[in-house]
């Protein structure tokens, strides 16, 4: 389980989104040296709007080698560049344990789907008009335990996969 603590978030560039090729890692407030500073960083999101870039990462305090104890948070940064980033805040959301982003937009609002550790493990949902600060609307997935969403839209669909460990991956439909 520790090998996934204290890593760094990498970067990768492709000029036709087939050939990708490693460009260092993300630079900034508390990115830079996780196991000297003693936190993990994992599940990125990353969304360019405005010209500016915006990275949601969770964020665990402490190198335990035993997954899912403790706090942990998603935190915001935001970048011109793509490669150094500039602290916003910790997202407030639905406990002290959550994890697992993945921002999109529905219509005019942007959506942060995310695993709540205290809530059974499911995904939950905040909304924002500003990618700076979230409103906690509730659980979006509730029938069993599961991590890391994701979300997509495809021919006027809107899905969401979702893995559920020994079950499998799972994919869900919303209008």
């Amino acid at each position: 389980e520790g090998w996934a603590e204290g890593s760094k978030i990498g970067i990768a560039t492709s000029k036709d989104g087939r050939k990708w090729q490693y460009a260092g890692t993300c630079k900034g407030e508390r990115l830079e040296y996780p196991v000297e500073d003693d936190y993990s960083l994992w599940a990125p999101s990353v969304i360019y709007h405005k010209r500016t870039f915006h990275l949601y990462v969770s964020y665990v305090p402490g190198i335990t080698g035993k997954m899912g104890r403790g706090v942990r948070y998603i935190k915001h940064y935001t970048s011109k560049d793509g490669e150094n980033w500039n602290f916003g805040s910790f997202i407030p959301l639905s406990s002290d344990r959550c994890i697992d982003p993945c921002v999109y937009k529905v219509g005019k609002t942007w959506v942060m789907a995310y695993k709540d550790e205290a809530h059974g493990a499911r995904t939950w949902l905040a909304e924002s008009e500003d990618l700076n600060r979230w409103k906690v609307t509730g659980a979006a997935i509730e029938d069993l335990r599961h991590e890391a969403p994701f979300y997509w839209k495809q021919n006027g669909r809107h899905f969401m996969i979702v893995d559920a460990w020994k079950l499998q991956a799972r994919v869900y439909e919303s209008p």
